[in-house]
């Protein structure tokens, strides 16, 4: 992993996330909008039409962020990004219908994703131990909302502006490769070494709690 953090402008351009190999640590400054599952099954089950707000951003984090009214502005109480899988199989059609160069989420995305994000030009960014209620002070401005009524505030469609959004580690690249498979590589080539060492049956089941 590098220890060197990468800052990108958005909207992101193709050259931008080509550049950006596995294991990158990268920071965001520009507008990007966050979603949930109801928003990806409203464009991709209802193909219903992409909100004008969303024009020109390709930047999508998978994040339910925690809202406060102010008068005539939103505040944001806390914003962290969730789990991505959970909208795996929306991937693809997301990707190429909202032409996205960058998700952000947590952990990481199955194989039919990772083959959409080589063939239209796109990299997942996953977060890493950070709190939801430190990340809200990169927010600079929430520049709108849609689907609010109908979603509610956790699964809305919020367009924000931010300044050193993250950072986040490069974890799918632009060429489909992802990087906790080669941790697992890592760690299947490693495991009978440290049974042996460690005196382990190598046939001992086990579990993570």
């Amino acid at each position: 992993m590098s220890h060197l953090i990468k800052e990108l402008e958005t909207p992101l351009s193709l050259e931008a996330i080509q550049d950006l190999k596995l294991g990158d640590l990268v920071t965001l400054n520009g507008r990007f909008f966050s979603c949930r599952s109801k928003f990806h099954a409203k464009m991709v089950r209802e193909q219903a039409p992409i909100p004008p707000s969303l024009q020109g951003i390709n930047v999508m984090c998978q994040m339910g962020p925690v809202m406060k009214k102010e008068g005539d502005s939103w505040a944001v109480m806390s914003a962290g990004p969730t789990t991505s899988f959970r909208m795996d199989p929306y991937g693809p059609a997301m990707i190429k219908r909202l032409g996205l160069r960058a998700i952000i989420g947590k952990g990481t995305m199955g194989v039919k994703t990772m083959a959409a994000m080589r063939e239209e030009g796109c990299v997942h960014l996953c977060s890493v131990g950070m709190d939801s209620n430190v990340l809200p002070s990169k927010i600079q401005r929430v520049v709108s909302v849609a689907y609010l009524e109908e979603f509610g505030m956790i699964e809305a469609v919020w367009v924000f502006e931010a300044k050193g959004w993250g950072p986040f580690v490069v974890d799918i690249d632009a060429t489909g490769a992802n990087y906790f498979d080669h941790i697992n590589r890592d760690i299947q080539e490693r495991l009978p070494e440290v049974q042996k060492r460690l005196g382990l049956d190598p046939h001992y089941k086990y579990a993570i709690f």
